[in-house]
């Protein structure tokens, strides 16, 4: 598929267990905005960037890619999604080709920190016990630097993102340059959006 990846995992933003990041397999929730509809998907996650919810798969990048574009969410809303905030993820491959181009925006705003932490929608995944809303829970789910080869622990966050604390790692990216600008980020968008259309006219 083209929006397979490899393995990788996130920090979850809770921050209460005793794992730092989603191990494969496990269920968390993602949070969804209250812009969005708000609640929650709950399912297990793939390790490859799926959250499967009631046998529905969906892609945590590409819901970054709607959230954080308004260019993107109306493109996909014209698409026929009466709730584009929500949009699953359906295995075929003209879905997945479309796919691919929407999470590909969805890792531009959410990958690097310098970005994630300035997005308008940063990701918020949580454990399964979690109850805080998308509003309420003030950490992100950080890009795990291990990329989900082994879950580990607090303690072990100085020796893998080579600060002293979560804290630190956010503050320090805030202090840097963004990795994309804003105009970066629109113009890519819209580069993506045009790749869809081809895709669809092709199709």
């Amino acid at each position: 598929m083209g929006r397979k990846f490899g393995e990788f995992s996130l920090i979850k933003a809770d921050r209460n267990g005793k794992f730092v990041n989603i191990g494969k397999g496990e269920t968390v929730k993602i949070l969804i905005p209250k812009e969005f509809g708000g609640g929650y998907i709950k399912g297990k996650f793939d390790g490859t960037g799926l959250i499967k919810e009631n046998g529905i798969n969906y892609s945590i990048y590409e819901l970054a890619g709607i959230w954080n574009s308004k260019e993107m969410y109306s493109f996909v809303e014209s698409m026929g999604y009466d709730s584009p905030g929500r949009k699953p993820f359906i295995d075929t491959p003209y879905n997945d080709r479309i796919t691919e181009k929407i999470q590909n925006v969805g890792i531009a705003y959410a990958t690097y920190d310098r970005n994630h932490v300035r997005a308008e929608y940063p990701i918020k995944i949580v454990s399964e016990e979690c109850n805080a809303t998308y509003e309420e829970c003030g950490n992100i789910s950080l890009y795990d630097r291990r990329k989900g080869c082994t879950q580990w622990e607090w303690e072990k966050w100085q020796k893998i993102f080579g600060t002293s604390s979560y804290e630190e790692t956010v503050a320090k990216a805030k202090n840097e340059e963004k990795y994309y600008s804003q105009e970066e980020l629109e113009r890519y968008c819209r580069k993506m959006i045009k790749e869809i259309k081809e895709i669809k006219e092709t199709d």
